[in-house]
């Protein structure tokens, strides 16, 4: 269960379809202008509207049709800062990586209060092997009072902390998240496989009960709980894991490392 997988695609698309139903202008008549027209980046702007196509394109992976819509949306309104973060997403996709921090950059200037632009391009920098200056974003986006999912930052630093091969830091940030929300079952998989990493197999197995009590099983999991399984010595158990891995998801890479696994027994 990779960062980019995990927080970029799915936390980053749950962002986009949240953050782009905020206003950013306000007035004394409801959050709206006095006059007929819509304010820019305001919720039934052109710009907006095309945001929420750009969304829905690139949800479907059609991410030429994406960009088109989300540069519309710049075009109709350069300084809506959820059409940057849509364009630097896309461009992120399709391996335009410096069109894609150059927005991502241009969405911070724009509201440098928010949250979710600061973890989803603590998110790409993380993809770019540029750490320290992810774990800086991070950290912004956990501590804004604007930011209503903390638990989503401290995941992705945790998971962006293990990538540097700091488990230590990454058990840190991820029992954080944990804290911040007890149910969150990406930060509950993240810190089973940290402690199996760390050899401490019996908390490793504790988080991942945890998270299979909340979530769909999966070739990560099951290949996850069968090696530590085996290294609790719980044979049965290990024979579990890889019976259903076989069964459920015979094709996955997962279910091939277990097949070679067993192979050099």
């Amino acid at each position: 269960m990779s960062l980019r997988a995990v927080a970029l695609s799915a936390l980053v698309i749950c962002f986009l379809a949240s953050c782009v139903s905020t206003t950013t202008n306000s007035s004394r008549n409801g959050g709206r202008p006095s006059n007929s027209q819509s304010a820019p980046g305001s919720d039934d702007s052109p710009a907006q509207f095309n945001v929420q196509l750009a969304i829905g394109y690139m949800d479907r992976g059609q991410l030429d049709v994406a960009l088109d819509k989300a540069n519309r949306a710049l075009e109709q309104d350069p300084n809506y800062a959820p059409a940057h973060t849509v364009a630097a997403v896309i461009y992120d996709e399709i391996d335009d990586h410096d069109a894609a921090r150059k927005h991502y950059r241009r969405a911070m200037a724009l509201d440098p209060n928010n949250g979710d632009v600061h973890n989803n391009y603590g998110t790409f920098l993380c993809q770019q092997d540029d750490y320290k200056e992810a774990m800086k974003e991070f950290r912004a986006a956990a501590s804004s009072r604007f930011y209503n999912t903390p638990q989503v930052a401290y995941a992705n630093a945790g998971s962006c902390a293990r990538e540097m091969g700091d488990l230590d830091t990454s058990e840190d940030y991820l029992r954080s998240a944990i804290q911040a929300d007890p149910e969150y079952g990406y930060a509950l998989y993240l810190l089973a496989e940290v402690m199996a990493d760390k050899a401490e197999f019996m908390a490793a197995r504790a988080f991942l009960s945890r998270y299979e009590s909340l979530a769909t099983e999966s070739p990560d999991s099951l290949w996850l709980g069968y090696r530590i399984e085996r290294e609790l010595g719980d044979e049965k158990s290990a024979r579990n894991y890889s019976a259903v891995l076989k069964q459920r998801f015979p094709e996955s890479e997962q279910a091939r490392r277990l097949k070679e696994s067993q192979a050099n027994d």
